[in-house]
C-alpha cells in the first residue's frame, strides 16, 4: 500500500470513529424535549413553563438538577428503577429505553448552576 492510501485509510478510520461518537454522546436538547412531553403534566421542565396544579407538585427540573447529591450515576438509577422509595401515588416509572434516559440525564446535567 502506498502512503497516499494510508493516509487516506487512517483519515477514514478516525472520521468514522468520530461520526459514531457523535451519534452516541447524549443529546441535552433531545432529553429536553422528550422531558417536555413526557415529565411535563408534574414537572417543570424547563424555566418558562408554570408550574403544574397538582396537590404535592413534583419539583422543578432546575430544583432537581441543583441538588447537592445529585450526579450522573444516581440521575439514571433513579429513571431505571420503580420509585418505590417515593410511596403510593408517587411518580410512575417513565419506562424510558438507555438512549433516552441518557439523553434526559444529559439535559438535566445542562440545567445545573455552576458552582
Amino acid at each position: 500500500m502506498n502512503r497516499g492510501r494510508t493516509t487516506a485509510a487512517i483519515l477514514t478510520a478516525a472520521l468514522a470513529g468520530t461520526a459514531a461518537y457523535a451519534q452516541d454522546a447524549p443529546d441535552p436538547a433531545a432529553g429536553g424535549r422528550l422531558a417536555t412531553n413526557v415529565c411535563s403534566a408534574c414537572h417543570a421542565v424547563t424555566s418558562d413553563q408554570m408550574t403544574p396544579f397538582l396537590n404535592q407538585p413534583a419539583p422543578s427540573f432546575t430544583a432537581i438538577a441543583n441538588r447537592p447529591t445529585l450526579d450522573p450515576a444516581s440521575l439514571r438509577s433513579f429513571l431505571t428503577g420503580n420509585h418505590a422509595t417515593l410511596g403510593a401515588g408517587g411518580m410512575p416509572n417513565p419506562r424510558l429505553t438507555d438512549r433516552q434516559i441518557d439523553n434526559v440525564v444529559s439535559y438535566l446535567q445542562s440545567l445545573r448552576k455552576s458552582r
